[in-house]
């Protein structure tokens, strides 16, 4: 048995369990016992490792972490302790379907401590090889490199393993959006649909489809000619919920441009006449967008009638979130700023434009406000509300 002075720590070979193990010595209990920590390896040099580790966290005033845990046992306390009280709802629920069906039936055997980059990266390896998309693999180990953050600031672990793996490459496909053309003419094929004012914001001003949904009377400013972005609807555990936008970017304003003005109109008379058709199956929400008895629209309903739009308009699908990709490329096309396309979309690439993002000045604004008008051919605004005993469009 080697020895070492008692500050220094014990290493010593244990024949009955065919390991090495050591002892350090770190205070005293509250009963006035020696407190000790204990150390358990196969060799030699694995273990003394492991005592000059913690010589070293005692000697920085860190507590001494010897505690042995499985990574699914730390993944099930991280998202139960440090994620479910901090993050949005969706956030959470993405991290769980990453670890429920992946992380810990792949790697939550490992002891937390142990887990290497080799192991991680053998991981990816294999999800990437089973046919699961490559932006799927990437959420998977955001989520675990996330995790091993956190167990960093606690001290369980001394690096992050998952920032040393490799994603798989993504494939080499260009987006497909449409023309100017090509959305003049599903502009025109919209014109009357109950809904045209929510296929105008995403097509014309990019507004994300979760915005669009979570808009609600309140936010929208008639005598100022303006509405406001402040939330996104998303589904979680089967009940649609506002959260807080995307980011901080995404917060703005957005002016009364393209008869959007006459069109939010309309779709206030028509949704009072449907208030008053539907009579005691109305549920009020409150939702500028919403069914014909008054609940927020969901997005499978929306889906399906653009679908439906789309195929009559006999346009290349593509899909909803695509629109806003494609005002986008047609501002950008049309001669504005990388800053003003961004103000329009409510999207911040860097921290160096973010604060120019959040704060657009009335001049850019206003010039956004004519390209879009250029852009876009003016398509008539047809009033989308029925005659008073007729059934609501």
């Amino acid at each position: 048995m080697v020895k070492r002075p008692n500050r220094d720590g014990s290493v010593y070979w244990v024949e009955s369990k065919q390991r090495w193990e050591a002892c350090l010595w770190i205070g005293w209990k509250a009963n006035g016992r020696p407190d000790r920590k204990y150390f358990a390896a196969k060799t030699q040099g694995e273990v003394v490792r492991k005592l000059d580790e913690a010589k070293r966290q005692l000697e920085d005033g860190r507590p001494v972490r010897v505690e042995r845990q499985t990574i699914s046992h730390f993944l099930t306390r991280w998202l139960d302790e440090a994620v479910r009280l901090t993050v949005k709802p969706k956030t959470v629920q993405s991290y769980r379907w990453a670890i429920d069906g992946h992380l810990i039936p792949g790697l939550g055997r490992f002891q937390l401590a142990a887990l290497g980059p080799q192991d991680v990266q053998r991981f990816i390896n294999e999800k990437a090889q089973s046919g699961l998309a490559p932006h799927s693999v990437k959420n998977i180990r955001d989520t675990l490199r996330a995790a091993l953050n956190q167990a960093m600031k606690w001290d369980l672990v001394q690096r992050n393993v998952a920032e040393l793996v490799k994603l798989p490459p993504k494939p080499d496909t260009e987006k497909r959006v449409w023309s100017v053309s090509e959305a003049n003419r599903f502009l025109a094929v919209i014109r009357g649909h109950r809904l045209e004012a929510l296929f105008r914001l995403a097509l014309c001003f990019g507004v994300r489809q979760g915005e669009a949904l979570a808009l609600s009377w309140v936010d929208v400013d008639f005598e100022g000619g303006y509405f406001h972005i402040r939330g996104t609807q998303q589904r979680v555990d089967g009940a649609l919920v506002v959260g807080s936008p995307k980011t901080r970017a995404s917060r703005r304003r957005v002016p009364f441009a393209l008869g959007l003005g006459e069109l939010l109109t309309a779709c206030k008379h028509n949704q009072d006449h449907e208030r008053e058709w539907a009579a005691g199956d109305w549920e009020e929400s409150g939702r500028v967008f919403s069914t014909r008895r008054g609940t927020p629209l969901d997005v499978s309903n929306l889906a399906r009638e653009y679908r439906k739009l789309v195929k009559a308009s006999g346009l290349p699908y593509i899909a909803f979130h695509t629109l806003r990709a494609t005002a986008a490329s047609l501002l950008f096309e049309a001669g504005l700023t990388d800053e003003e396309v961004a103000v329009v979309l409510g999207h911040s690439n860097t921290r160096t434009t973010q604060e120019h993002y959040l704060h657009a000045t009335p001049d850019s604004e206003a010039r956004a406000v004519r390209t879009m008008e250029r852009v876009f051919s003016r398509v008539a605004v047809s009033v989308a509300v029925s005659g008073e005993k007729g059934k609501p469009n």
